[in-house]
C-alpha cells in the first residue's frame, strides 16, 4: 500500500564506495512522469504501475502507469511497485 511504499523509500540505504546514502524518498507523480520520459537512461523500470507521494484532496495517492503514462488516484489498499529517488 501507499504508506508501506513511503516507508520502504525512507528506510532504503544504498552504499557505494563505502558511502551510505540514506536520503531516499517516494517521488511525486510529476517526478515519476519525468522518470518515465527518461526511463531508458535511468534504467530499472518495468511496464508497471508505481506509487507516487502525491495525494488528492481525499488523501488518495496517485500512481503512474509506466505503460501509458497516465496518473490515476488509488485507495491505499492496492499493491503497486515502488521506486525510491534521491536528491543531488
Amino acid at each position: 500500500n501507499w504508506k508501506a511504499a513511503m516507508k520502504i523509500c525512507e528506510d532504503y540505504v544504498f552504499i557505494e564506495d563505502g558511502v551510505e546514502y540514506r536520503d531516499w524518498f517516494l517521488p511525486s507523480k510529476d517526478t515519476l512522469g519525468m522518470l518515465r520520459v527518461f526511463r531508458d537512461e535511468v534504467g530499472g523500470f518495468s511496464e508497471a504501475v508505481y506509487w507516487s507521494s502525491s495525494l488528492d484532496q481525499f488523501k488518495n495517492a496517485f500512481e503512474l502507469n509506466f505503460e501509458d503514462g497516465f496518473p490515476l488516484r488509488r485507495e491505499d489498499s492496492v499493491l503497486r511497485k515502488v521506486r525510491a529517488v534521491h536528491s543531488f
